[in-house]
């Protein structure tokens, strides 16, 4: 399974296909997002499409994500958390992978997004 979006010209590690279609699928907190996954074998990788592009491009498989254990968020104590990566893609690159993470909810994650990242793109030179 791949993270990085550059990748989906490559084809799937598994079966060999290059065949990637945009799902749909429900986190453990209940968020809904859009993963890419192999038309092949139904290898999901781990690049997701926001949601207006996912539905311009017809996302309408239901892809089940396992969900192991409720987790909970390391901020607040909520349950139904997700694994959130402390650094930043679009500064480290690869990289971002080697860095700590932690569980937040839903709510801690968007406070975390909305203080930290609301400019991110407004650098120059920096790209997405």
């Amino acid at each position: 399974m791949f993270s990085h979006r550059d990748k989906l010209h490559e084809p799937c590690p598994r079966c060999g296909t290059n065949a990637w279609h945009v799902g749909t699928a429900n986190t453990a907190s209940g968020s809904t997002v859009h993963p890419y996954f192999c038309g092949g074998c139904g290898t999901r990788t781990q690049v997701f499409e926001k949601k207006a592009k996912a539905q311009r491009m017809g996302c309408a498989e239901k892809i089940e994500i396992e969900i192991q254990e409720l987790r909970v968020c390391a901020v607040c104590g909520a349950q139904g958390a997700e694994k959130h990566h402390w650094a930043l893609r679009f500064l480290f690159g690869n990289e971002a992978d080697k860095w700590p993470t932690a569980m937040l909810c839903v709510t801690c994650h968007l406070r975390w997004h909305n203080v930290v990242t609301p400019h991110m793109c407004s650098n120059a030179g920096v790209k997405r």
